[in-house]
């Protein structure tokens, strides 16, 4: 229903070598394990300390082929965790060069570096070269599979999970399908990425308007985060903003509320936090609030949600700049009609439901837009183009919802209302 922006489980990855031990001084695995120990805790500042050992100076220009991918794969997770990510990218262009270098040994670390940089696309919402990058990513690991079926089981997941936010989302669903039977044969330490797994399962049900299977999903993926991360690590917070997002779906507010207000927390606690993430969660606080009838409080969330996604409007990511923004205005549009702020939603309204048209196209966050434009249109009494407005935005539910969905009935009440006055 949204396009979810989140820190990705491969900061949590530990780096797969090969069987390069007998090629490379110890001192340099030694740093790059403690590397990746450091990574795996979200500890980028420690994490960069050691790379400036094993991968700088003169420790640098003697690295072979296959240790200089490794330093530029681990680098551009340090950049993209920094915010970098035109540099991060860079880096794992250069690593997929040395990889090639490097010879059919490092087959699964190449297809590693392929996932991580498909999965930096996907943050960007380039998704035909997130897709390019992923499906390479799965024929490289479906061909080693017997040895390294965790690379392909990720594969799946984040090809599957690139397919959820495309316009067709079913695409996904046999692949994460396949990707949960493989994770179940490995040991709890892979619960990271089978979590990435069953939240792209979960969005890709919330948007089929399958609310209970979403729900269900998603909470197996904060439980499995909150098992392999901890309950204060980012990536858990994600997944309970998307549960609370299922929930507030299905209107139920006070379930959402305390999972939104954890997932702020872990978030604003954490130095230098995902503003992308926060001002997404600050949309769902408006909404919660919002359907709780407490518009003042709505209206304060919905201000915080687009001052934190305003400065990264300039993106490339269309996510950032449009689908995120565009909840936070549904919100703070639904506030102002609430309170007969007519003037006010007309500010807002209108140029959302532009925005989510190139966006958030097929989707309930739209239909949702339209209907409260269309409440807008009749307020004024446009009805001529408030009928067109309800008209439209059933449509979108029905091929969303099905047409027999319960939550359909005050929509076709309203535009048989609207359709009465226009004549």
């Amino acid at each position: 229903m949204t396009t979810i922006v989140r820190e990705p489980t491969r900061l949590l990855i530990f780096f797969l070598l090969a069987s390069c031990a007998a090629l490379a001084a110890p001192d340099f695995h030694q740093l790059i394990q403690e590397c990746q120990e450091a990574l795996a805790k979200s500890d980028i500042a420690r994490a960069e300390k050691f790379f400036a050992k094993a991968c700088s100076g003169a420790s640098g220009e003697a690295l072979t082929p296959d240790e200089r991918a490794s330093c530029d794969h681990h680098l551009a997770i340090v950049d993209e965790a920094r915010g970098n990510t035109a540099l991060a990218e860079e880096r794992l262009l250069r690593a997929l060069s040395e990889w090639e270098q490097a010879g059919d040994n490092f087959r699964a670390a190449y297809a590693r570096s392929l996932l991580n940089l498909g999965e930096l696309y996907r943050k960007q919402h380039r998704l035909a070269d997130a897709e390019a990058r992923l499906l390479r990513a799965a024929e490289l690991a479906r061909g080693i599979r017997a040895d390294y079926p965790q690379v392909y089981a990720e594969a799946l997941s984040r090809l599957g999970g690139v397919y959820a936010e495309s316009e067709n989302p079913g695409r996904g669903r046999p692949l994460l399908a396949e990707a949960i039977g493989i994770f179940r044969g490995f040991a709890p330490d892979e619960d990271a990425e089978e979590a990435h797994t069953f939240d792209a399962l979960g969005m890709i049900d919330l948007v089929a308007g399958r609310t209970g299977d979403a729900q269900a999903s998603l909470r197996e993926a904060v439980s499995l985060s909150a098992l392999a991360s901890g309950e204060d690590h980012p990536e858990t917070a994600g997944y309970q903003s998307d549960l609370a997002f299922a929930l507030i779906q299905d209107h139920q507010y006070d379930r959402a509320d305390p999972l939104l207000k954890r997932a702020r927390f872990v978030l604003e606690s954490r130095p230098g936090p995902d503003r992308s993430r926060l001002g997404i969660i600050f949309a769902q606080l408006s909404m919660v609030a919002c359907g709780r009838n407490k518009f003042a409080l709505a209206e304060s969330y919905a201000r915080q949600s687009l001052a934190l996604l305003e400065p990264v409007a300039g993106s490339k990511s269309a996510v950032n700049e449009g689908a995120a923004g565009a909840l936070a205005r549904v919100s703070l549009g639904a506030v102002y009609l609430r309170q007969h702020r007519i003037a006010e939603a007309e500010r807002v309204l209108p140029d959302t439901v532009a925005t989510e048209r190139r966006v958030a196209p097929n989707t309930c966050l739209l239909a949702d837009s339209l209907r409260e434009l269309a409440e807008l249109r009749a307020l004024q009494q446009s009805w001529v183009e408030a009928a067109e407005l309800y008209r439209e935005s059933l449509e979108l539910y029905r091929s969303i919802l099905g047409p027999d969905h319960p939550g359909l009935v005050p929509v076709e009440r309203a535009y048989g209302l609207a359709l009465k006055h226009r004549v």
